[in-house]
C-alpha cells in the first residue's frame, strides 16, 4: 500500500510540477510585463524590474498552484486510465477508494499551500509593490534634478532644464522647456525663461515664456506670458490605487477597517468580500480538485492536447463562476460569506451528481 501511494504521489507530482513551471514562467512574464508599464515612467532601475517581476510571481502563485495542480491531476488520472495502469491496480484488489486516500492528502497539501499564500504571501508582495512604486515617486519629488536631461515627471509630463536650484523644498529652474500630452492626439509645449515647481503641491509655475498647443492636426493655439501655472497630472499620486487597498492590507488591518466603515457603505462589503477571500478562497480549491478527479476517470482522449484544452475550459469556468459569486458580494446584492457558501454548495451537488454518474458505470466505491 505504502509503494502504492508514493506511486500515485510521484505522477500527481510530475505533472502538477510540469504545468506549474510552465504556467508559472508564462503568466509572470505576462503579468509582470503589465505590472511593469506602471513603473515605466519612474526611471526604475535594474534592480527595481527584477523585484516586479519577483513580486509578481508570488502574487500569481496561490492562482499557478491551484491551476496546476488541477491541470497534474487530470493528466496524472487520464494517463492511469489510458495505459491501462487504473484497470490493473483495479484487477488487483485496489479500489476507487484507496485511489481516493492519497488524493485526498495530495489536496491537503496543495489547499494549506495556497491558504498560506493567499492569506500571508499575496498581501504582502502587494504591499511591497505599492510601497516601491510610491517610494519611486517621492524619489522623483526629493532627488536633484538632472541638468539638461530630460526628466519624466507623470505619464503626461517631460521636463528639460538648463539650470536648477532648490530651495525650502521647492525647485527653482532656468531655460525651462516642458512636454505636455493629453490623450492620443493633444500636445503642449511650454518653453520659460525660469519656473518654480513644488513638487508637494504637484504645481508648476513658469515664468516669461510662450506656449504652443496642437489639439489636432488642422488646430494650434500659440501664446505669450509673464506667468503662467500648470498642474501636473501625476496620476500615480492621485489614483486612488496608488494609497494602501484592501488587498495590500494586513488581516489584521483589514479587520480594523471592516469595523470603521459604516455598514450600509460599498465599501464596507468590499472590504467584507476581501475578508471573507483571506480565509475560505483555499477551501474552494477543494471540490476543483476532486473534479479532476472525476474528469480523468470518465474523459476518453488520447490526444493531450485536446485533454489540456478541456481542462482549461473548465478551470476558467470555475473561476468565472467564483468571480461572478465574489463580485456579488462585493456590490452587496449577497452577504460575502454567503458567496462563497453558493459558490461550494453548488460545486458540491455538481460533483454528487458526477459521482451517481460514475457509479452507474461501474466505479465501485
Amino acid at each position: 500500500m505504502r509503494l502504492f501511494t508514493i506511486y500515485l504521489w510521484r505522477e500527481f507530482s510530475f505533472f502538477g510540477g510540469f504545468f506549474f513551471l510552465i504556467l508559472t514562467f508564462l503568466f509572470t512574464i505576462i503579468v509582470g510585463t503589465l505590472n511593469l508599464r506602471e513603473f515605466l515612467s519612474l526611471t526604475p532601475s535594474i534592480f527595481i524590474i527584477f523585484k516586479v517581476y519577483l513580486l509578481t510571481l508570488v502574487q500569481l502563485f496561490s492562482f499557478v498552484l491551484s491551476m496546476a495542480s488541477f491541470l497534474g491531476l487530470l493528466f496524472a488520472f487520464q494517463k492511469l486510465k489510458e495505459e491501462r495502469e487504473f484497470l490493473a491496480l483495479l484487477s488487483l484488489g485496489y479500489t476507487i477508494r484507496d485511489f481516493i486516500k492519497p488524493l485526498f492528502v495530495f489536496i491537503l497539501i496543495i489547499v494549506l499551500l495556497i491558504f498560506l499564500s493567499h492569506f500571508i504571501l499575496l498581501p504582502h508582495s502587494k504591499r511591497i509593490l505599492k510601497e516601491t512604486q510610491i517610494d519611486l515617486l517621492k524619489g522623483i519629488a526629493e532627488s536633484e534634478l538632472p541638468i539638461k536631461k530630460p526628466v519624466i515627471l507623470s505619464e503626461d509630463f517631460y521636463l528639460y532644464v538648463k539650470a536648477f536650484q532648490r530651495v525650502d523644498k521647492k525647485h527653482h529652474l532656468q531655460g525651462v522647456l516642458l512636454l505636455e500630452k493629453r490623450g492620443e492626439m493633444e500636445r503642449g509645449i511650454y518653453i520659460a525663461r525660469e519656473a518654480l515647481w513644488d513638487p508637494e503641491v504637484t504645481n508648476i509655475l513658469l515664468k516669461s515664456g510662450s506656449a504652443f498647443y496642437q489639439k489636432n492636426y488642422q488646430e494650434f493655439e500659440i501664446l505669450s506670458f509673464k506667468e503662467y501655472s500648470l498642474q501636473l497630472s501625476q496620476e500615480a499620486l492621485k489614483r486612488e490605487d496608488l494609497y494602501i487597498k484592501r488587498g495590500e492590507m494586513t488581516f489584521s488591518e483589514l479587520r480594523s477597517k471592516i469595523k470603521e466603515l459604516s455598514k450600509d457603505s460599498d465599501r464596507y462589503h468590499r472590504y467584507l468580500s476581501e475578508y471573507y477571500q483571506r480565509l475560505l478562497y483555499s477551501f474552494s480549491i477543494i471540490p476543483l480538485l476532486i473534479q479532476a478527479f472525476f474528469l480523468g476517470l470518465y474523459l476518453k482522449s488520447h490526444n493531450r492536447f485536446i485533454l489540456f484544452i478541456i481542462g482549461a475550459l473548465v478551470y476558467t469556468s470555475y473561476y468565472l463562476g467564483y468571480a461572478f459569486l465574489i463580485s456579488l458580494g462585493e456590490k452587496g446584492s449577497i452577504y460575502p460569506l454567503h458567496s462563497h457558501l453558493i459558490f461550494n454548495g453548488l460545486f458540491y451537488i455538481s460533483l454528487l451528481l458526477q459521482w451517481q454518474f460514475l457509479k452507474k458505470r461501474g466505479f465501485q466505491f
